[in-house]
This record gives C-alpha cells, sequence and structure tokens, in this order.
C-alpha cells in the first residue's frame, strides 16, 4: 500500500449535471457487426466526366441566397424605407415650385414652409438611416454566403480523389479567390444596387404617369432598343467574364508552379524568361479586358446619349404642355427629377445585369467546384473495423493489378501485377525509375483504382472499405514529405490529434528525432518548411506515420534525396522498425542501404514483376535483374569503372550487406539510455534521463511515489518506486503481482493506466519504476479537505468504483484493498482504481477453484480493517467478490457522512461496531463462521437489531440507502453483486452497459506458484521487457497478438472444462462434495511457513488506528484478541 499526502487545497471539483453522466464510453465496445461478406461487393464507378459545367448557375445562386433569407428580408424592408423616402423628393420639390409661384397655394394643405421644411427634413434622415441599413444588411449577407461558398468548394476540394490534384491548384486557388470576389460583389453590391434601381424604376415610372401620361409616353420610346442592347451586351460581358477568368487560372498555375520552384529557376538564371512567359498569359487577360472595355464604352455611351434625348424631348414637349395648362411648372419639375431617377437607375440596371452576368459566370465555376464528384468518395463502402471485427492487420495483396493514370491513358504503367505483403513482414519494391513502384502505392492508398484486377487485404478488395477507414490504419513517408508551418508536435500529431504528448516523445524517438532535444523549445519549436533539413524532415515524417500506430506502414523513398548523413540517421530509424518485425512495411526503394533489412524483395520492370524473394536469394541469382540493377547502381558509383571492376565490387557488398543484415541481439532500451539520479523520501530515484522531478506525494511500507515530469513532452506523470522488492518473499510476489495485473487492466479507463516500468539493472536489482497516470488527489484527500459534495459526485464515484470493479472480478481477480486513498480522482471527477499488490484470485466455479489450487481462501489480506468485510474475520469457507462490495459499501457510508462507518480500534471492536449497526446474524449465517470461538462470542452479546441507515444518515437520498444497505449485508451470500449494483435505481441516471465492459480475459494466477528467488526475478524480468516492448509495438500489431492470445485461452479452457468434467465424474463416484474447500485449521496456518512470515517477520515499525501495515491474518488476529476477551 502507497500513502498518499496530496495536496487538495487548490483542487476544485465540478459537479456534473445528473443528466449527463461521464462521458465513460469506448467506441471500442461498441461493436458494428455485418453478416455479410464484402469480398465481391463494390462501390461503382463513377464517370470520368463527373464534374459537368453548370449551366443554370441562377438557381443555384438564389438557394444559396434562401440561406440568408431573414437577413436579406430585412434589408428589403430597409430598402423600400429608403426608396420610398427618396421617391417623395421629386413631388416636394415640384410641390415647393408651385407654392413659390402662387400656381397652388394650398400645395402642402395650408402647413408653413418652416413647418413643411422640418417634417422634410425629418423625413430625409429616415431614409438615410434605412438606406444605411439596407446597404449593411446585405453586405453582412453577401459576405456570409461567399464565405460559406469558399468553405464548401475548398472541403469539396479536399475531398477529391488525386487525380483533381494532378491538374494543379492554381484553377482551384482561382476559383476560391478570384472567382468568389466576383461572385461576392453580385450578391452584395450589385444586388443591393440593382433591387434599389427595379424600385426607382417601377414606381418612378408610376409617379410620371400619374402626372402626366402623355409626357411619360413619348420619354418610353427609347427604353426598347436600350433594352433590347441590355440583352446582347450582357451575354456578351458573361461570355468574356467567364474567358477571362479561365485565363487568369491557367496564369495562376503557371505562377504557383513557378514560385515553388524559386530555387531552380534563382539557380539557372530564367528569372526574364519567365517573367516572359507569364507576361503572355497576363496579356491573354489584357486581351479579354480590352475586348470588355470597348463593348462596355460603346454600350454605356450609347444608353447615355439616348438618355439626353430622351430629356431634350421632355423639356420640349413639357414646355407646349405647361403653355396649354395641361400641368404645371411644379409638375414638369417633379417630372423632369423622376425621370432623371429613372433614366439613373435603368442605367445601373443594366450595370446590374452586367455584373450578374459576370458573378454567375464565375459561379459557373465555384458551383462547379462545389458540386464535383471524386471518382472515388469519401464515405462510400464499409468500415474496414466493422468488416474485420476489429481486427485491424492483415495480409495485403496484389492480384493481376493493370493501371494507367487518367491524365495519361494511353501510357500502360501496370500489367497483370501480382505479389503478396505477409502481416507482419516487411517487403520492399525495387525497380528502374518508371517501372511502377510509385504507383503500387498509389494503388494501396487508393489515390487511385485499377484498371484491372485488385488489392485485397485479409482477402476483402479494398474499394469495399470506406477509404478513410481503409487509409486510417497506413502510416506513409513520402519521397519529399510536407512540413506545415507550426510546431514540431503539432507536424507529428498531424493526423492524430488525440495523441499525448507521451505518444508524441515515443513515436519521435523510434523515428530517431533526437535532434528536438537540441532545439530551445523541444517540441513546442516553431518551424516552417525552410527551417529543417531534409533529413530532420524526413525523420519527423517517420514520426508522424508511427504515432498513428499503423498496421501498415509505407516508406516511399524515404531516404533518396538525403545526404550521407542524414540518410544513415532515416535508415536507422527505419531499421529499427524493420526489426521489430511486428508492422507489415512496404519499401519502395532503389539504394542497397535501403534493400538489405526487408524480409522480401519485389523487383518491377516494364510495368510488371520480374522476380521476388530474399535479398540473399535474389543477391545470388547470376542473370538476375535485381543483381543487375544493384550492379549498375555501383557501378554509378564507381565513375563508370569496367563490369569486371563493379561486378567484383558488388559480390564484396554483397557479402558485407548480408553478414549486416543479420539479427542483432541485445538488452532493450532502457539498458542503453542515461540515468537521472534525484532524491525523495531518503531514497535516490534513478529514472530514465528526461526526467525531473515535481514533487514527492507519499511513501508507505513498501514504496513511494513522487509527481514527475517528461521534460521533452511537458507530460506529467507518477513515477512509483518499489523498494526492497526481494528483501521478503511475499514482497517479491507482490511486487510481481501489481504489474501484471496493472499490464492486464490497463484498458481500462476507471484504472489506473500503467505507461511505462523500468529497472535499472536486469542481472541484480532490488527496486522496479512503474510510470503512471497522474490524478490530482485520492478520494480520502477529497473527503477530508471538507469540500461540498453533492449526490451526484456520490453516484459518480460510486458508479465509476463499480464500473472498475467490475472489469476486475469478470477477470476473476479480487482487489482485497479497496478504500477511499486506493480511488484516485481528477478535478473533473474521474475516478480510477489503484493499488493491487493485495489482490487475489478468485473463481466462481467450487470445481475449479479446487483445481487451481486453493484459490478460494486466502490468508494474507488487506491493511486497513475499517473496510474489511465481516467474512474475512469470521473465517468462511470461501470467500468471494462479495468482500469488495462490502469495501464499496464502507466507501459510499463514508461519503455520506464523511467519516467511516466502521471505524474499529482492534478486531473486535471492528466485529462490534458492524454488529452494533446491522443487528445480530441469523443461525443461518452463524452455521457458515468457521470460526467457534467467533460464534461463541457473537452469541455471548445480546441480540441487536438492525439500525436503519436512515436514522443513520437522515438527509441522504432514500435510493442511495437502499444501495447501501444491499452492500453492507452481513451474509455474503446475501449481498448484492457488482453487476446488480450497476442496475441499481441510484445509479440509473449514469448507468450504460456500453460504459461497463468485462475484461475478456481471465487474470492467471500461476505464477503464484513460484517460490524461489531467482525464479520470481526472471517472471518479474520477462514482465518488464513483455509490457516495454508491447507499449511500443503499433496498435495492429498488439491486436493480432491480443487475438492470438485469446484463441490459445479458449483451447486452453476447453481442455479445463473437459478437465473438470472427468474430475466432477470422479467426486461424484467417490461420493465427495464438490461445493466449498476445506478450512485449515488455525493450528495449521500459524505452523505455515507463509503465514509466519507474514505475521510475525515484517512490519515497518508504525501502527495507525486504521490498522496495522504488517500484512495479517485477520481471522488469526480476531482469534488472539477474542482469546484475551472475557466472553459473558
Amino acid at each position: 500500500m502507497i500513502l498518499r499526502s496530496f495536496c487538495t487545497k487548490n483542487l476544485v471539483l465540478k459537479p456534473t449535471r445528473c443528466t449527463v453522466p461521464f462521458t465513460l464510453s469506448n467506441n471500442g465496445n461498441r461493436i458494428l457487426s455485418r453478416p455479410l461478406s464484402l469480398s465481391s461487393i463494390l462501390p461503382l464507378r463513377r464517370s470520368p466526366n463527373n464534374a459537368p459545367k453548370i449551366r443554370m448557375p441562377t438557381a443555384k445562386l438564389i438557394d444559396v441566397i434562401k440561406t440568408e433569407q431573414s437577413t436579406f428580408s430585412k434589408g428589403v424592408i430597409f430598402l423600400a424605407i429608403s426608396s420610398s423616402v427618396s421617391l417623395i423628393i421629386p413631388a416636394s420639390i415640384g410641390s415647393l415650385i408651385d407654392l413659390f409661384s402662387g400656381a397652388k397655394p394650398d400645395a402642402f394643405f395650408g402647413y408653413s414652409l418652416t413647418s413643411v421644411t422640418c417634417a422634410l427634413g425629418g423625413l430625409f434622415a429616415v431614409g438615410a438611416a434605412a438606406n444605411a441599413g439596407r446597404a449593411m444588411l446585405f453586405r453582412l449577407a453577401g459576405q456570409r454566403i461567399v464565405n460559406r461558398l469558399r468553405v464548401d468548394a475548398y472541403s469539396n476540394a479536399l475531398k477529391q480523389d488525386v487525380e483533381f490534384a494532378d491538374k494543379g491548384s492554381g484553377e482551384t486557388l482561382s476559383r476560391l479567390t478570384s472567382d468568389s470576389t466576383i461572385l461576392t460583389d453580385c450578391v452584395t453590391q450589385s444586388l443591393s444596387d440593382g433591387l434599389r434601381a427595379s424600385v426607382f424604376s417601377v414606381f418612378g415610372l408610376c409617379a410620371m404617369f400619374f402626372i402626366s401620361s402623355k409626357l411619360t409616353t413619348v420619354m418610353l420610346t427609347i427604353v426598347p432598343p436600350i433594352a433590347i442592347g441590355a440583352v446582347f451586351y450582357g451575354r456578351y460581358l458573361k461570355r468574356l467574364s467567364t474567358a477571362s477568368q479561365d485565363a487568369l487560372a491557367d496564369a495562376s498555375n503557371l505562377a504557383n508552379e513557378r514560385l515553388s520552384a524559386f530555387r531552380t529557376i534563382t539557380a539557372s538564371n530564367t528569372q526574364d524568361g519567365e517573367a516572359k512567359r507569364f507576361s503572355r498569359k497576363i496579356d491573354t487577360v489584357l486581351q479579354l479586358g480590352r475586348r470588355e472595355a470597348i463593348a462596355s464604352g460603346v454600350f454605356f455611351g450609347s444608353t447615355g446619349f439616348s438618355g439626353n434625348l430622351s430629356i431634350l424631348a421632355l423639356l420640349a414637349y413639357g414646355g407646349h404642355l405647361v403653355g396649354l395648362g395641361e400641368i404645371t411648372i411644379g409638375n414638369l419639375s417633379s417630372l423632369l427629377l423622376y425621370s432623371a431617377y429613372v433614366g439613373s437607375s435603368l442605367s445601373s440596371l443594366t450595370s446590374f445585369y452586367s455584373s450578374m452576368m459576370r458573378g454567375l459566370g464565375a459561379g459557373e465555376r465555384v458551383f462547379a467546384l462545389i458540386e464535383r464528384k471524386p471518382q472515388i468518395k469519401l464515405g462510400e463502402g464499409y468500415d474496414l473495423a466493422s468488416v474485420l471485427g476489429g481486427k485491424s492487420s492483415g495480409t495485403v495483396r496484389f492480384e493481376r493489378c493493370a493501371f494507367t493514370y487518367p491524365t495519361r491513358p494511353d501510357a500502360t504503367i501496370l500489367r497483370d501485377v501480382s505479389f503478396d505483403v505477409p502481416q507482419g513482414q516487411s517487403v520492399a519494391i525495387a525497380g528502374p525509375s518508371g517501372a511502377g513502384k510509385t504507383s503500387i502505392i498509389a494503388l494501396l492508398l487508393r489515390y487511385y483504382d485499377p484498371n484491372g484486377g485488385r488489392v485485397t487485404y485479409n482477402g476483402h478488395d479494398i474499394r469495399a472499405f470506406t477509404p478513410e477507414s481503409w487509409r486510417e490504419i497506413i502510416g506513409v513517408v513520402d519521397q519529399r514529405p510536407v512540413l506545415f508551418a507550426g510546431t514540431i508536435e503539432e507536424n507529428i500529431k498531424y493526423g492524430t490529434e488525440n495523441a499525448s504528448s507521451f505518444d508524441v516523445y515515443n513515436a519521435a524517438m523510434q523515428a530517431n528525432c533526437e535532434f528536438v532535444k537540441q532545439l530551445p523549445q523541444g517540441f513546442h519549436t516553431t518551424v516552417t518548411p525552410s527551417s529543417l533539413s531534409g533529413g530532420q524532415v524526413q525523420r519527423i515524417a517517420i514520426a508522424r506515420a508511427l504515432i498513428k500506430r499503423p498496421a501498415l506502414l509505407v516508406l516511399d523513398e524515404a531516404s533518396s534525396a538525403l545526404d550521407a548523413q542524414s540518410e544513415a540517421q532515416v535508415n536507422e530509424a527505419i531499421r529499427r522498425i524493420l526489426n521489430q518485425s511486428q508492422t507489415t512495411v512496404i519499401v519502395i526503394a532503389h539504394r542497397l542501404s535501403s534493400l538489405r533489412s526487408a524480409q522480401k524483395i519485389v523487383c518491377l520492370e516494364d510495368g510488371v514483376v520480374s522476380e521476388s524473394g530474399s535479398f540473399e536469394e535474389l543477391t545470388k541469382s547470376g542473370g538476375g535483374r535485381f543483381r543487375r540493377l544493384m550492379a549498375e547502381q555501383l557501378s554509378s558509383a564507381a565513375g563508370g569503372a569496367g563490369e569486371l571492376q563493379y561486378s567484383r565490387k558488388f559480390d564484396a557488398s554483397i557479402e558485407k550487406i548480408l553478414h549486416l543484415a543479420q539479427p542483432r541481439r541485445g538488452s532493450i532500451m532502457s539498458q542503453l539510455q542515461p540515468r537521472k539520479q534525484f532524491q525523495a523520501f531518503n531514497t535516490t530515484y534513478s529514472v530514465q534521463e528526461g526526467y525531473s522531478l515535481h514533487k514527492e506525494l507519499g511513501q508507505g511500507a513498501y514504496g513511494c511515489v513522487v509527481a514527475g515530469r517528461h521534460d521533452a513532452s511537458g507530460t506529467k506523470l507518477a513515477i512509483k518506486k518499489l523498494r526492497g522488492v526481494f528483501s521478503k518473499t511475499i514482497l517479491t510476489k507482490r511486487a510481481l503481482r501489481e504489474i501484471k495485473l496493472l499490464d492486464h487492466f490497463r484498458a481500462h479507463k476507471n484504472i489506473t493506466c500503467l505507461y511505462d516500468m523500468d529497472i535499472v539493472d536486469y542481472s541484480n536489482f532490488n527496486e522496479i519504476y512503474l510510470y503512471e497516470e497522474l490524478m490530482e488527489a485520492d478520494l480520502h484527500a477529497i473527503i477530508r479537505s471538507g469540500q461540498a459534495l453533492t449526490d451526484q459526485h456520490y453516484q459518480s464515484f460510486v458508479y465509476q468504483t463499480l464500473c472498475g470493479l467490475k472489469y476486475i472480478h469478470s477477470a476473476d481477480v479480487i482487489h482485497r484493498d479497496l478504500k477511499p486513498g486506493n480511488l484516485l480522482v481528477n478535478a473533473d471527477c474521474e475516478l480510477k482504481i489503484c493499488d493491487f499488490g493485495l489482490a487475489r484470485g478468485y473463481q466462481s466455479d467450487p470445481l475449479r477453484a479446487g483445481l487451481a489450487g486453493s484459490a478460494g481462501f486466502m490468508t494474507e489480506y488487506v491493511a486497513t480493517r475499517w473496510y474489511r468485510a465481516p467474512e474475512i474475520m469470521l473465517s468462511f469457507a470461501n470467500y468471494s467478490t462479495s468482500i469488495d462490495i462490502w469495501s464499496v459499501g464502507c466507501i459510499l457510508a463514508e461519503l455520506l457522512g464523511g467519516r467511516p462507518i466502521f471505524k474499529g480500534r482492534d478486531y473486535v471492536d471492528q466485529l462490534n461496531q458492524i454488529l452494533h449497526v446491522l443487528g445480530t446474524p441469523s443461525e443461518e449465517t452463524l452455521r457458515r463462521v468457521g470460526s467457534p470461538r467467533a460464534v461463541e462470542y457473537i452469541r455471548s452479546l445480546p441480540i441487536k437489531p438492525r439500525i436503519p441507515f436512515e436514522r443513520i444518515y437522515p438527509k441522504a437520498n432514500p435510493l442511495a440507502l437502499d444501495l447501501l444497505s444491499k452492500m453492507l449485508t452481513f451474509d455474503p451470500a446475501k449481498r448484492i453483486t457488482c453487476e446488480e449494483a450497476l442496475k441499481h435505481p441510484y445509479l440509473a441516471v449514469w448507468h450504460d452497459p456500453s460504459d461497463e465492459p468485462s475484461c475478456r480475459e481471465r487474470f492467471d494466477f500461476g505464477f503464484e506458484v513460484e517460490d524461489s528467488p531467482e525464479g520470481m526475478r526472471n517472471l518479474i524480468v520477462d514482465e518488464v521487457k513483455s509490457f516495454r516492448k508491447k507499449v511500443r509495438t503499433p496498435l495492429g500489431v498488439q491486436q493480432q497478438q491480443e487475438q492470438q492470445e485469446r484463441e490459445k485461452m479458449e483451447m486452453e479452457m476447453e481442455r479445463e472444462r473437459e478437465e473438470r468434467e472427468r474430475e466432477r465424474e470422479k467426486q461424484m463416484n467417490d461420493s465427495a462434495t464438490a461445493h466449498s474447500l476445506p478450512v485449515p485449521s488455525r493450528e495449521e496456518l500459524q505452523l505455515a511457513d507463509d503465514t509466519q512470515s507474514l505475521t510475525c517477520n515484517y512490519t515497518t515499525g508504525e501502527r495507525s488506528d486504521q490498522g496495522s501495515y504488517v500484512l495479517d491474518d485477520p481471522s488469526v488476529e480476531l482469534e488472539r484478541e477474542l482469546a484475551s476477551t472475557r466472553i459473558e
């Protein structure tokens, strides 16, 4: 047991809503099974012409505008108000002229000029405010629309297949920038002005007809020619706009391509030539712009001249009507102003029409990008995990694959290519340039689909899987990897955002990224694509692939463009991966240094597999293509020496390479790493380099815990040192038991996670270091801190404890030391069970328990009596998981009352307190007690009734008290089980079967039979090595190994079942009982060597009122105390 002294002063628990439980579910527990064979079910291929030009973008644009219907509606209201105010102005001016001239003295219904002026001023202010609102709302809505279009276009561009990207990014960038800007103007300023001009034209004409229909008719004679001209001009302008944007996209493609090759252009001194080339592209845009300018000049000049003629005709004919007295001078003035409004509005409408045509031309390209459908569509197919039943590893097989690139349909790249990549092996693809090596990777990653044949995984065509689920299990390192602007940690985590800093560090070290340690800010150093060397970028790319823990790792010429030193560092990282023989690796390479570590080599030539085999087999083949390829490479390196000379050099190189390719054996990583030492709790911590001490947490009888920090990643963790491991046999077994159980249960989120294990010297050690998950405090410290806890907190803590306990019990394990100090919590109220040193095995089947070697009777027990079940002290024949349920009940009672419910000073007092609350047990229960002295003592006491928990905890939730009464039941046979407790109404708001998984494998306590120090030392070393290897193994390989172990276990279980059947038949023939275990006598226990070492020879020299740290047998202690107690 480790005593903890966590500081809880600054820990603030966050109450959680009772209607929304903690997110404890694990998607891995929810298995989606489809009873279908998918090997022949393939997604339909799309037509190559899958991005047709959109001929009717107007309807699309209207649909997009509807998304801002509310904002546009408000803008239209403001437009109506501002337009109404503007249309009143001409009529008001005409009335004022009639008032001043005396033609109409009552023009304003007899109001004074001052009143009229003030009223008009207020009206104009309202119009100005409405006009401002109109402009603001239309522009805001337009910006939102275009922003949405840009996001949709960009998102869809990212979902396209590689064929789309092969055409260049300049066209896409042009659609996202230039075309979108034009579309912005179309749906903001132009649309607003067009609607305003339409209102002015319609209502202005109505006002003109109201004043004088004759004058209005004369003026409208010029409208039809202008309208017809506007239609032809708009169509012409739309064609020019489309051609201009296409030409601009072509120029953007050229600029993007050339600027990406800036260093090449500079080294070649071709700046002037490139500038001229770009100038010719831009000249095309200029010529189209010149044609648009000429057309605009002619159109607007004609409309302006026509408008002036109409005003001249209006004045002449209007003067004639004034002379006849049909209209007044004020009417003529108003009509002239209205005609100016209408003329200006008609001109604006023509501009709006031309702008709309330009916007629709740009919209065709934007909508074409948004609507484009890729040939390989994301989300099409079946999820790989559901098809393979959660298994992510398997064999890759190319079956008679043929392939040509869509951009070069006449050039056949692959023809009838067939080979397989066995699970867990490394295969290298070799061949001359243009042989189709990279095309193999393109087909594997489903950048393209083969024109013939298929690629399978575990027998399923990969086209049956969704592209994203298939690519999720693949890690890729390209020949020219991309480094994004950001920190090194962000670059490594790219695509695996949920990875921790600790995962980043492990992946970086696997990829040989030692250079990061030399950077001022380590993994938080901000980098750009040009701030690191090629080798450093390549190693970061390898780390990015490894952090996914891929089942399949693809290395595409990962070191071909590097210098010798960088290549050696990258190859060392690759060699480390290949030597693990766990991850399936495909290497595209042509250098000997990259091929020698592969287990199998496939040589491509002219699009077919010319030969395949191991490195040794291919190099010994005298006339083989691979041997000739390697010889040509060495010849090139030798500067063109004669064939005999480089052939001999090749043979010597092959011998050296074959020698280097032999498996190398040695100690694991921890043996090679330097160590750092620091003092804590008067003992020396010797941990791996890169860790630092944060603060001391607590110490106990056989170990101590400090809070540490991983310097490179910044991850905080608890470093637990098990000391004096070999000072006593029982402590050795306890240490071995704890590390094995932490390993077995590390997958459950309510059990503390073991990150790593470490031993300083395998040959001679007496201490073990455990790197565990760090939590803020334990539940004991929280209860004692005085923080206000709610019923929701109680429910959460009990539910999470039961979830972890169900997982433990389902592995046939009893924790035996559940108490608040062994329940760790954090500020988010997440709870984790820790300290498994006192755990024991339990078999619910009595016969199976007998075969297992009396696993049901346990002498060594817990160190804190307050949470012990009564059957432990009273020597019941068999112990079961119910003893842990009793402990949970004691913890719940302590949460409700703020103090332990049974706080006994010694064993007798502990028993008395239990009897005081629960009452005297029944005779049926007493007959099951194995200690006659304990039975005699209980019967000597006055019969006591049970005290209702409602009296002890009057403010508690009645449902909590009901659960408590079922947990704290004297008779273990009547005590509620863990599964029943999880379904109790008190925990109904939290209960979710998917959050309550069972352990898939029983824990094997077979190691407990080993008693020799050397044997236990070897078991501990093997466990540490096995664990370190597992946590550094890709996830897919781990799943494969776990599946193999499960199959092995099922076979063992079947053998055990057969053995149990035979044993049952034998016992039935002998008329022997198979339903209970024999109860050893007190004398037998006391004479046992193991019991003597437990009860007499080991103590820390200190006691507390909670119990001794002596690893005692409570039934023996109770016997001793009862022997000295007078029974009346």
